[in-house]
């Protein structure tokens, strides 16, 4: 079977609607972000970065190999 995102999110869209797509994306995404926020999960360690200037240090980061692999990024910009 044959899965590429952006042709299964334009069938998404056109089943459900652009709205419920991106209400249970959010949803989902939620509940991932939780569940590895759980004390004791040790399948990624969430590091959180804020602004631009961190943003472009994690992106140097990852370029140069300087990144754990077992580390999750989430990037705020606001």
């Amino acid at each position: 079977m044959f899965y590429f995102a952006p042709v299964q999110i334009r069938k998404r869209n056109a089943d459900w609607g652009p709205a419920l797509v991106n209400q249970r994306f959010g949803d989902a995404q939620r509940r991932f972000i939780r569940h590895l926020s759980e004390p004791g999960n040790r399948w990624m360690q969430l590091v959180e970065h804020n602004g631009f200037a961190a943003a472009q240090q994690l992106i140097a980061d990852l370029h140069d190999g300087k990144a754990s692999p077992i580390e999750g990024h989430v990037v705020r910009l606001s």
